[in-house]
């Protein structure tokens, strides 16, 4: 007999038994969505995590803590290590970021609001992506470059949900003046200013960085602080310049870890500038829960269709019977069964692909329309891994499935069964 005509047979069977082959069709169905859903859900979260978190420049920064006083060599020490070490790209003393008050708002954004920025200064080998504009290099001073999806009202935070108000184009900023006031605390009629040109607009979004915050040269950010440092000590004794911070950034966030395990085995004080956090935790969550559920209803699936099939099988022993008396030998029946089978699966497989395709792009528009454009690059779509191993587990679901309905064609008897009236 031909692959046609075993088909054709396979088809008028699973058209003429409808209500069994309906409950197969909707437990396999169900357990191809399941694992596509949980498989491709994972592989997406997978992907936004690796290329737009991970390899960010915060989360392949290590900081380095240390005290000169307690050990006059540990200085030299963390720089032969740093310096010997191939994955580490660059590494200086850590200036920390500092926040003011933007004096000229009114001439800026045209209204008197308490508008303020965070001063930041960034590794000079790897600069953020300019969009517009130019880049200063560290030997400029008294210029900036400014987020693309600018804020400085500071309402706008990095989170998950839409933000609540939009945001302004730093390009409109381009060629003007930031005038930055820093007021002492204890001493409000004291403090200093700071100028500067917004030269260039950078993506903070692939950058990970909060829309305030503002790329200044690393030296005029040290003066600065210097400067606030200053103000400050004069109410207060401070032994800051005792401790110091380094801050170095390595090639592949998959290094940071070797790096900091070997900075504290030689008994420095090093740890990771961030992590990932919560959404971290989500993916290994989905990836955990949904695989266990996914192999729980395949092995429940297999059992209930082939248990399906043994009955669907009995109540047609008559009509086998008849094919067996008429010459049809238990390989060509065993095949007709394997057919249908085979058809129902694939045909499950499709729709199931087609209905995680729809899923898909409704949680795709949830992304766009909802959530923060910080979560703009997170796009859900099937995995190819997944269609190929859910083709590989169904063609292991239809030998499992019909191991006990070829055992039961094998033996069964043509006269008995033309007889049965089951």
């Amino acid at each position: 007999m031909i692959l046609k005509n075993y088909i054709n047979i396979s088809i008028k069977n699973i058209v003429r038994n409808k209500k069994n082959t309906l409950k197969i069709f909707s437990i396999t169905l169900f357990s191809f969505i399941l694992f596509i859903l949980t498989t491709s859900l994972s592989g997406s979260l997978n992907d936004f995590i690796k290329n737009y978190i991970l390899n960010t420049i915060e989360h392949r920064t290590i900081m380095i803590d240390y005290s000169s006083v307690q050990n006059i060599n540990i200085e030299n020490k963390i720089n032969n290590l740093l310096k010997n070490d191939s994955s580490i790209v660059e590494f200086y003393e850590y200036e920390p970021p500092i926040a003011g008050d933007i004096k000229n708002s009114k001439e800026l954004f045209n209204n008197n609001n308490n508008n303020a920025i965070s001063l930041i200064s960034g590794f000079e080998q790897k600069m953020p992506d300019i969009i517009e504009g130019n880049l200063f290099n560290n030997n400029d001073q008294n210029v900036g470059i400014i987020p693309k999806n600018f804020d400085p009202t500071g309402t706008n935070q990095v989170e998950f949900k839409k933000e609540s108000i939009n945001y302004l184009d730093g390009k409109d900023f381009l060629g003007k003046t930031m005038t930055i006031e820093f007021k002492n605390p204890i001493d409000e009629l004291s403090g200093f200013e700071y100028s500067f040109k917004v030269i260039g607009v950078y993506d903070s979004i692939n950058n990970n960085d909060f829309p305030s915050d503002v790329y200044i040269p690393y030296n005029d950010l040290k003066i600065i602080n210097e400067k606030y440092n200053n103000m400050i000590d004069e109410h207060y004794i401070d032994n800051s310049n005792d401790f110091k911070t380094l801050i170095a950034l390595v090639d592949n966030h998959t290094s940071v870890k070797n790096v900091v395990n070997k900075l504290r085995g030689e008994g420095i004080d090093a740890f990771p500038k961030s992590t990932v956090g919560l959404l971290n935790e989500l993916y290994k969550t989905i990836i955990y829960i949904g695989t266990i559920i996914s192999i729980v209803i395949f092995i429940i699936s297999i059992i209930n269709i082939s248990l399906n099939h043994v009955n669907d099988l009995k109540k047609r022993q008559s009509e086998l019977g008849m094919l067996k008396a008429f010459g049809y030998k238990n390989r060509q029946l065993k095949k007709i069964i394997i057919y249908e089978s085979t058809i129902i699966n694939i045909f499950s497989l499709f729709i199931g692909l087609v209905v995680c395709k729809f899923i898909f792009l409704l949680l795709n528009t949830i992304v766009k329309n909802y959530l923060s454009i910080y979560m703009s690059d997170l796009n859900f779509e099937i995995n190819f891994i997944s269609i190929i191993i859910g083709i590989f587990i169904m063609i292991f679901s239809i030998i499992l499935s019909n191991l006990k309905s070829i055992s039961y064609i094998t033996n069964l008897d043509p006269i008995r069964s033309i007889k049965s009236k089951y």
